[in-house]
């Protein structure tokens, strides 16, 4: 296209030129505009395509897209771009390396009993009294038999109203099973119960004696359960005796598979003979329910609540 040059005031415009060049044939266009005071520019370089067979990775010379223009942030303007603008360094606050009054006060710690490694650690409070966990597992655990010895106070109550006996009552004595299986679920998630697990594990140890078989479960899975005797990965056997469990079952997250697993292992021990299973669970009662671990008598065990398996039927909480 072709560019101005100065001209005065009386030379014709560009709107004259286009009308001038319409009336004329395309060879005299070039001369008509350097009458009028135009100078032609020439035309910039149009842009080549490769040659059949030659390698696009090789730039082509007078090709634009060769070479890309640089990046330029003003391309995107509605980003933020943030630089440094300057270094200062902010003083402390002299104050801050005060201790509090109660800190200057207090005693340091390797003055205080605590400080001491042999120093016991501060006992928690028993979900259950032990006198109330031995009742409970005579109750649920062992079946009565007559012994030899006289039982002096039912005898005495009745006489007390006027009631004789026809035969001498005798004392009931505790028959234990000749097997008792117990699961302890040592997950990190159950940690502030395993006082009370240990606890337990130490009643039946002194009522049963080598009748009592351990096995621990550091997941919380009766997949991964070992023997706390010797380490010997497996489980309980089916049908040989009672079965109590120290776990939560996975009640906290029921329908997990972790609590499918409880499931199914409960539904396999009361399909089996036996004396049963019997789980003991560190839950709140109103997340537990009969039906939510079938197989299992299950029993809340909270602080201050009382040992009781929950009766068939009865909605949690109850």
């Amino acid at each position: 296209m072709d560019a101005p040059t100065p001209r005065p005031r009386a030379a014709a415009g560009r709107a004259d030129l286009v009308r001038i060049l319409a009336a004329l044939p395309p060879h005299q266009w070039p001369a008509a505009a350097r009458g009028l005071g135009f100078s032609p520019v020439p035309e910039p370089p149009r842009p080549t395509r490769p040659a059949p067979g030659a390698r696009a990775d090789r730039p082509v010379e007078g090709d634009s897209r060769a070479e890309p223009e640089p990046y330029q942030p003003a391309d995107l303007p509605d980003l933020p771009f943030w630089r440094i603008a300057a270094d200062a360094t902010q003083a402390a606050d002299p104050g801050a390396a005060d201790a509090p009054a109660w800190l200057i006060r207090a005693a340091p710690w390797d003055a205080l009993p605590l400080s001491d490694p042999d120093c016991p650690r501060p006992t928690q409070p028993e979900l259950v009294p032990r006198p109330r966990q031995g009742r409970f597992l005579r109750r649920h655990l062992a079946t009565s038999r007559p012994g030899t010895g006289l039982d002096l106070e039912r005898l005495c109550r009745a006489l007390a109203v006027r009631r004789l006996p026809p035969r001498l009552p005798r004392r009931l004595n505790p028959r234990w099973p000749a097997r008792v299986d117990l699961v302890l679920d040592l997950t990190l998630s159950l940690r502030p119960f395993w006082d009370d697990f240990w606890q337990l594990q130490g009643g039946l140890r002194r009522l049963l004696g080598g009748r009592l078989h351990v096995w621990h479960s550091r997941g919380g899975d009766p997949r991964d359960l070992v023997s706390a005797r010797d380490g010997r990965p497996g489980g309980p056997p089916a049908g040989a005796g009672a079965l109590v469990v120290l776990s939560d079952a996975g009640l906290y997250t029921p329908g997990s598979g972790r609590h499918r697993r409880w499931q199914d292992l409960g539904r396999r021990r009361s399909a089996a003979p036996g004396a049963g299973a019997l789980l003991i669970a560190p839950v709140p009662p109103r997340l537990a329910a009969p039906g939510l671990v079938p197989g299992f008598r299950l029993v809340p065990w909270d602080l201050g609540a009382p040992l009781h398996p929950l009766r068939p039927g009865a909605a949690p909480g109850c």
